[in-house]
């Protein structure tokens, strides 16, 4: 049975559509779309849509927005208020923002995409209609329906509200794949590594296919990684290869690949080739640095880049976060050859969220992949301009507004499994009452937590913490897991 969806919120934002003129209406569904195998990777993955939230804070610094905000499971009006409050205001403003943000929560934490819970409730498809239709009599720009990523299936929510999906054109999202990828860097003369463009779909056809890339390029290290469907390197595998022969070839794919997702069988692994192909790319050897740059593609192809981010990446090629601003040494090559590409997809017709994913090593400088979707480094870059008061004159670059440089450090991963059972509003509780991690806008410092649905199932938060150096973020980083080991041990001794 379908969980009911809470709709009052849409009565208030009714009421504020009517009495207003000039709004702009922004429908957000940020359900991540990957995989259900992909989905499976880490702890309370599929509570990941409640990093979208970031879309709520732009109520606070665009007055003329209001946000139909959509979650699953509900996050609670503990964290509907906190997020609404980190930018301080009188209590009319306050006011003026609750009117203009519908929070819309399905207490439904079952494993499925947010997107699948809200297109299964035809009556909450009625009443978003409704308020969209309503916002259309009025006068108000209806902007359309914004998610973590595009498929088919935010396509069919978009038609079902008759709204515009402001993510990639489903039928461009080719581009986003591994083989997409690589023929995007290779028109675009950017930098990669030497490997397959085309995806094979059997293993005799992808070993033919890199027994002819050995030849040409010797033996050594192959990554073999899926077409699409899987994001931080679970769709990849390794392979060594010694022998330029197919025969050889396809005998170490089906005896020595080694793939790097958790708990993924080689058996599994080739098994999906048939469905998704996969490509071949050389493997870069020692490496030190996964740069990656973050842009929003305009409808009129337009480029706004954002940034260029460090990622923090696991042993399997996980990600398990990020740093801004990224390395001085690259940043500037990164910038450049990004821009390449992100002009291409502009050019191409593709819009809404993209990144560009690089290593690093030495010198060298090689683009791996293209996202056609909002990234792990999307919600705090996001998070970031929307509560502090900067001075974004200079695209791709965040300086608070007396000419200081923004840091941050964002992670999805703080555990303190002491903290299963607590509530998000003890946690916020604490936050307000915290001098070192309560957010100081004027001083660039502070925490703003995520991922809040995780905090009691699983003792798991997520986190941006912003500071004036790389050293202060990473204390407050451990600062902020330290104030969740004591909130979990007070409560343990409470009960």
């Amino acid at each position: 049975m379908t969980a009911r969806a809470r709709t009052e919120p849409l009565d208030r934002l009714d009421a504020t559509l009517r009495s207003r003129s000039g709004l702009r209406l922004r429908l957000v569904c940020p359900s991540q779309e990957f995989s259900a195998r992909e989905m499976s990777f880490g702890v309370g993955r599929w509570l990941s849509s409640s990093r979208g939230l970031w879309e709520s804070l732009r109520v606070a610094c665009e007055a003329d927005l209001a946000v139909v905000m959509l979650q699953a499971p509900a996050v609670g009006p503990a964290v509907e208020g906190y997020l609404l409050d980190l930018v301080p205001s009188d209590p009319a403003t306050a006011a003026d923002r609750r009117a203009r943000h519908a929070l819309v929560e399905i207490d439904d934490d079952g494993e499925r995409h947010l997107s699948e819970k809200v297109l299964d409730d035809p009556r909450l498809l009625r009443r978003l209609a409704r308020t969209v239709a309503l916002a259309r009599r009025a006068g108000h720009a209806v902007e359309g329906l914004a998610g973590f990523a595009s498929s088919p299936r935010m396509a069919s929510l978009a038609h079902a509200l008759d709204v515009e999906l402001l993510e990639a054109d489903t039928r461009l999202l080719g581009w986003g794949g591994k083989s997409g990828s690589r023929q995007l860097f290779r028109a675009a003369h950017v930098p990669h590594l030497p490997g397959s463009y085309l995806p094979d779909h059997d293993v005799a056809a992808l070993a033919a296919r890199l027994a002819g890339l050995v030849r040409a390029h010797g033996p050594g290290r192959w990554f073999v990684k899926l077409d699409h469907g899987f994001g931080s390197g679970h769709g990849n595998a390794v392979v060594t290869v010694d022998d330029d022969s197919p025969y050889a070839v396809e005998r170490a794919l089906r005896t020595s690949l080694r793939p790097l997702g958790a708990g993924v069988r080689r058996t599994e692994f080739l098994g999906r080739l048939g469905s998704v192909g996969a490509v071949v790319e050389r493997h870069a050897g020692a490496l030190c640095a996964h740069p990656s740059a973050l842009a929003h593609l305009g409808r009129d192809a337009r480029v706004e880049l954002l940034g260029v981010h460090d990622q923090l990446v696991g042993a399997a090629g996980d990600f398990l976060g990020c740093r801004y601003p990224a390395r001085a040494r690259y940043r500037d090559a990164v910038e450049r050859e990004s821009l390449k590409v992100f002009t291409a997809l502009a050019v191409a017709g593709v819009s809404g969220h993209a990144g560009v994913d690089f290593l690093a090593s030495g010198t060298a400088l090689y683009a791996t992949e293209v996202n056609l979707r909002q990234t792990g480094s999307t919600h705090p870059h996001r998070t970031v301009r929307a509560v502090l008061p900067l001075d974004l004159r200079t695209p791709g670059l965040l300086v608070s507004r007396d000419g200081r440089p923004v840091c941050f450090r964002a992670t999805d991963s703080v555990l303190s499994p002491s903290c299963r059972g607590l509530s998000t509003a003890s946690l916020i509780a604490a936050l307000r009452t915290s001098p070192r991690l309560r957010l100081d806008r004027e001083a660039g410092r502070g925490v703003v937590p995520h991922l809040w649905p995780a905090l009691g199932r699983f003792g798991k938060m997520g986190v941006t913490a912003v500071g004036r150096s790389a050293r202060e973020c990473e204390e407050l980083v451990r600062d902020f897991g330290e104030l969740l080991d004591s909130l979990g041990e007070s409560g343990r001794v409470g009960a």
